[in-house]
């Protein structure tokens, strides 16, 4: 009998809750979606090669991020930032292929869709020292798969430090480094810098 009405407290608790529209907290990568068809939908502001492991980060953001960036403004809730982790392309000599900038030559392959994003409230739950004010990280496969027990903990203890630039590494710098961040074009349906 005990359980019985333990169970039902619960659950008249939980739709009381839900009917003064309280959220349940809760932490971790299944807060983000994947960012379905983001190639063409999000802006590509840059590349990062990976010399330690032969790979090529391609970076994305959601288009409201660029913009507030522009308009000098802080990332706005919503704000989507990818990187698209890809095998450099390979020599005979097992060394890395560079096109005609110096830059590794990406292999079609993905590996890996890594996604910061950002939404107001999220992050409470976690501690303070590691805690990035509303933003949280997941992995996924190509295919939306989000990746299973991947510990997204180390991504806020390494992006900690950078509160500064609302937790984010290369975003403003690789922005304010584009020689065309006032520029972007839309091409073909992508959009580019």
């Amino acid at each position: 009998m005990k359980a019985r009405t333990a169970v039902l407290t619960t659950a008249a608790a939980l739709a009381v809750a839900i009917s003064l529209g309280v959220t349940v907290a809760s932490a971790g990568p299944e807060k983000i979606e994947y960012p379905k068809g983001y190639q063409s939908k999000f802006v590509s502001f840059g590349q990062i090669d990976r010399y330690e492991n032969a790979t090529v980060r391609i970076l994305y953001a959601s288009p409201e991020a660029v913009t507030n960036y522009k308009l000098g403004q802080k990332l706005p809730d919503g704000t989507m930032l990818l990187i698209e982790a890809r095998p450099a392309k390979k020599g005979a000599d097992g060394k890395p292929l560079l096109d005609a900038n110096g830059r590794f030559m990406p292999e079609d392959q993905i590996l890996g869709v890594f996604v910061q994003q950002k939404r107001k409230g999220w992050a409470t739950e976690y501690p303070e020292n590691i805690r990035n004010p509303d933003w949280e990280y997941a992995v996924f496969d190509i295919d939306g798969t989000r990746r299973a027990n991947v510990n997204t903990q180390p991504c806020m203890s390494c992006h900690k430090p950078r509160a500064t630039d609302d937790y984010t590494f290369v975003f403003n710098r690789v922005m304010a480094d584009s020689k065309n961040a006032a520029d972007m074009k839309t091409m073909a349906g992508k959009k580019k810098m």
